[in-house]
């Protein structure tokens, strides 16, 4: 790992080469671990399956451990008894690693080993449990390689879900071409304000947080996770709306067009 790649897993510059290795681990369980090495240290999970996933939609939970040094990473031998980790650790795979993207829920990269080769996802479920996915293959290199033009991620997912409810009576919801749920990628209330202005020609100012989760879900054959935000949009009651723009009450009343 050079000083270029070194600076560039520091201040998370995407995409970056670094190195990982997969250890098989004969301690109180049998299991792997799989350290990829970020800057100085080598952050790690134990993998219980002791195996890595190789077919899409393949998943096996991991359990992040603490970030090891970077000497763990060449380790093998015998751990003493009354020692962390005591057992045996042999070396399964090690390489090249390219990182396409690292946050505190979600890591995607790609393996590049004599047994283990692909773009594999890491995906927080709670705490220290997390996922870790064989990617569809196809889909990955499209998206973080670019080589094809039709991907478009846009379509594959989002982060933000919204509806609109009348302002003067909040039973109502609206209904615009029989969906009253809408999705986009928005990473603040400005850019999400700009969506609806350019896609239903709206222009909004009253909307109101009402719900933060991590989400994770299915896309293809790919398990992915990150941060879902659900707005409400209140609007005016008077607001011109098109024809195909219907207010909907809940509790399942007729829509009422609005011209």
């Amino acid at each position: 790992m050079n000083i270029l790649e070194n600076l560039k897993s520091d201040y998370n510059v995407f995409p970056y080469e670094t190195e990982f290795v997969v250890q098989q681990h004969a301690a109180s369980n049998l299991h792997f671990d799989l350290r990829i090495r970020k800057g100085n240290v080598a952050p790690s999970w134990a993998i219980p399956k002791a195996k890595l996933p190789t077919k899409p939609n393949e998943k096996y939970l991991a359990i992040r451990t603490e970030d090891h040094s970077l000497s763990f990473m060449t380790f093998f031998g015998k751990i003493p008894k009354n020692n962390y980790g005591a057992g045996t650790v042999k070396q399964y795979d090690s390489g090249n690693c390219i990182v396409y993207t690292w946050s505190n829920n979600y890591i995607v990269v790609k393996l590049i080993g004599n047994i283990l080769t692909g773009f594999y996802a890491l995906i927080r479920m709670k705490k220290d449990q997390w996922l870790i996915t064989y990617m569809n293959q196809e889909n990955a290199i499209a998206r973080f390689e670019g080589t094809t033009e039709s991907f478009n991620v846009e379509n594959n997912y989002y982060n933000t879900k919204f509806s609109f409810f009348n302002v003067e009576n909040l039973n109502q919801i609206l209904e615009i071409d029989k969906e009253t749920q809408f999705y986009c990628i928005a990473y603040n209330e400005d850019e999400l304000k700009q969506y609806i202005n350019n896609t239903f020609n709206m222009f909004v100012e009253n909307l109101e947080l009402i719900d933060e989760q991590i989400d994770c879900f299915v896309a293809g054959l790919d398990i992915e996770s990150h941060s879902i935000f659900e707005y409400k949009i209140f609007l005016d009651s008077n607001i011109l709306l098109k024809e195909s723009y219907n207010w909907k009450n809940q509790t399942g009343g007729v829509g009422v067009n609005i011209e």
